[in-house]
């Protein structure tokens, strides 16, 4: 669609009234799309035609397209010039035509004005409005997601412009580390075809958005799975970018939680003890996890008649000794160990515990050690069998 203005400047005769003498009458014709796509060349048509009954003399043009608040919408200004035969004669016209270059979004008007010897001239004017792609990028995705799961992040590109964006790209960021997997959501493809690693150890794709248009107010939605692998922080981005350099960006950050991993092991005496004579009994506690374990508690049951010598480890004891009314002579008495909690066990760390004790009565005796901590549902337990024989 183009918008055709135009003004008539000469001598008119009032009717009833005297009539005027003859002189020139100058008309300026300009011809403009009324919208053109940034980046895109258009064709201005102008001319100048001599509606009177006599020659105009000194004929001059001044196409004006101006720099205005939008920036440089147009090429280049042009100022006025002489043309080589600058005689218009009465009835007749000169037309011109100039191409453009839509620089930036916005609207700006074009001016025409054709003069002629004596202060006759003809101006008119006409908008062009320069439309243009806007790209917004929005990621979705969780905030906090333990380790060993999966995360889903949707990237959304909208282009909030009033012009089409072509060409959509757009490059998506992990850490190297992780593995992606990209769709673009109602295609049913995956598009996960260029993977490279980057300077700074991370992860990026790059897709073409698939017919690689997207129209005003239009959106596009992806979908990208990466598995966690480690605990940490994790920050996704997102790019888009057109062809004509309409360009947006985001990213989403993730905060991956570790998880405790909790070894428990328990030696006693490699062989037989003799009743009344000294072993140890060693509990190892190890954090085989990514996460620091907190609040754990070991508690050891030593068996009927086996006595408490002393214990060691990184936090202090308490020995409580009970009665098994069920149990008659020695056997009768019971000791427990229990040690203060240690408070935090980092991962890839561990806290040695050691009993000593004093056997009791011949027989099988079961050493029992029973870990508690807040990660976990129910206690850890291990039991160790020692046999104690009489002198």
């Amino acid at each position: 669609m183009s918008v055709l203005a135009r003004a008539v400047v000469g001598l008119l005769a009032t009717l009833g009234g005297p009539v005027a003498p003859p002189g020139p009458g100058l008309v300026a014709e300009l011809e403009v799309p009324a919208t053109v796509a940034i980046g895109e060349r258009f064709t201005v048509k102008y001319r100048v035609r001599n509606t009177g009954d006599c020659t105009v003399d000194g004929l001059r043009v001044n196409l004006d397209c101006p720099h205005s608040h939008f920036g440089s919408i147009i090429q280049r200004e042009e100022e006025i010039f002489d043309l080589e035969d600058n005689r218009l004669p009465a009835g007749r016209e000169r037309a011109f035509t100039r191409t453009e270059y839509a620089r930036e979004p916005g609207e700006a008007w074009v001016t025409f004005t054709a003069y002629g010897a004596g202060g006759v001239t003809a101006t008119t004017r006409a908008k062009v409005r320069v439309l243009a792609p806007k790209l917004a990028v929005r990621i979705a995705g969780p905030v906090e997601l333990g380790v060993t799961k999966s995360a889903t992040y949707t990237v959304t590109v909208t282009n909030t412009g009033d012009g089409p964006a072509s060409d959509v790209k757009v490059t998506t960021e992990l850490p190297a580390e992780f593995t992606t997997y990209c769709t673009f959501v109602g295609t049913g493809l995956p598009l996960g075809s260029h993977f490279h690693a980057g300077s700074d150890r991370r992860t990026t794709e790059e897709l073409m958005i698939p017919d690689g248009v997207l129209k005003p107010g239009e959106s596009r939605m992806m979908t990208i799975w990466a598995p966690m692998t480690r605990p940490g922080a994790v920050v996704v981005r997102a790019a888009a970018v057109e062809k004509r350099g309409a360009k947006a960006a985001a990213e989403c950050r993730t905060v991956v939680r570790g998880v405790p991993g909790i070894r428990m092991e328990l030696a006693g005496p490699a062989g037989p003890v003799k009743r009344g004579g000294e072993t140890v009994y060693e509990v190892k506690v190890a954090n085989t996890g990514t996460e620091t374990a907190r609040n754990l508690r070991l508690v050891c049951d030593l068996p009927p008649g086996m006595t408490l010598i002393e214990a060691a480890g990184p936090v202090k004891y308490l020995e409580r000794v009970g009665v098994d009314f069920g149990r008659p002579g020695p056997g009768a008495t019971a000791s427990t160990v229990s040690f203060e909690p240690v408070w935090e066990l980092g991962p890839k760390t561990e806290a040695v515990f050691k009993v000593r004790v004093k056997t009791g009565a011949a027989g099988d005796a079961r050493f029992k050690a029973s870990l508690t901590s807040d990660h976990l549902a129910t206690p850890v337990t291990k039991e160790e069998s020692t046999t104690v024989y009489r002198d």
